[in-house]
């Protein structure tokens, strides 16, 4: 009988062995996946404020600088308010030898970023838009003839909706973006013959792609 007790006894003490060291081992790793998952989020998208200052390159060949600044508001999402000063020539006929800066124009807009992942590794593809308006410069006039009238273009004038939208990849604070471009332009024409004159805008769409190189500059709170 005693020994009946004591080997029940010795299988318990084993038993409750076993379970302490699973116990041990289940925490180590739930510690250890819970170290990883907090690693992945890269330190360029912590909560807090940022500015953004921005050259692109388009197609054809033009040239905008913009700045913006915002507040990352988690890891995933970015809003914000910028101003530019970009080049613009007309993409019609009358324009095609004006040189790439014939006007400029200066957006405003506010943004918006949405990264689709954060790694480890500090690559993050995301999707970013620009959205408001652009107020423009009127350029030189060019002249031409229009049938049997003679018409003068006034100049155009890069003024109404502008809006970007574009996909990039983000690493170490650096932004590589290829995005889509919208902006609304006028044309003011003269034409005039012997017997009569008028004048009208005309308005029109340009659409074009470009890429751009930005930095991400964080604003670190003073402790």
């Amino acid at each position: 009988m005693k020994r009946i007790i004591f080997l029940t006894v010795f299988l318990l003490s084993l038993s409750v062995l076993g379970m302490a060291q699973s116990s041990g081992t289940y925490t180590a790793k739930k510690t250890s996946t819970k170290t990883v998952k907090t690693y992945k989020y890269t330190p360029q998208f912590e909560k807090g404020w940022n500015l953004r200052p921005e050259i692109s390159i388009d197609f054809p060949i033009k040239l905008e600088f913009l700045f913006s600044a915002g507040y990352q508001i988690n890891p995933y999402i970015f809003i914000g308010l910028g101003i530019g000063v970009a080049s613009f020539r007309p993409d019609i006929a009358q324009y095609s030898n004006a040189p790439f800066w014939y006007t400029t124009s200066f957006p405003l807009f506010a943004t918006c970023r949405a990264n689709f992942v954060t790694t480890k590794h500090g690559f993050t593809p995301f999707f970013e838009t620009k959205m408001g308006y652009s107020f423009g410069v009127i350029g030189e006039p060019l002249n031409h003839i229009s049938h049997q009238n003679f018409s003068i273009l006034l100049g155009a004038e890069p003024s109404g909706f502008y809006g970007h939208w574009g996909i990039g990849g983000n690493y170490r604070n650096f932004d590589l973006l290829l995005s889509y471009h919208l902006l609304s332009y006028f044309v003011e024409e003269l034409s005039f013959s012997s017997s009569s004159s008028s004048s009208s805008k005309n308005y029109y769409l340009d659409s074009h792609f470009s890429i751009s190189i930005a930095y991400n500059i964080p604003i670190k709170k003073k402790n």
